[in-house]
């Protein structure tokens, strides 16, 4: 079942509430309608929302002490 747009729908909140609920650092996805409230659960939830592709060079970098 294809969503018409990209606005997040209960699932997706399922998926972020328990990371929140079990206090995870990172979500990753590359759903659309979830990166576009990236800022916003970072800034009240505590958790980055990032493209996997951005958190293997985000952890690269900072494993690489740069």
């Amino acid at each position: 079942m294809k969503r018409i747009n990209n606005e997040p729908d209960w699932r997706d909140w399922d998926h972020v509430h328990t990371h929140y609920r079990y206090r995870r650092d990172f979500f990753l996805t590359w759903d659309k309608g979830i990166l576009a409230f990236a800022e916003e659960f970072e800034s009240k939830m505590g958790i980055q929302v990032l493209k996997p592709e951005d958190y293997l060079t985000e952890s690269k970098i900072q494993s690489s002490g740069s």
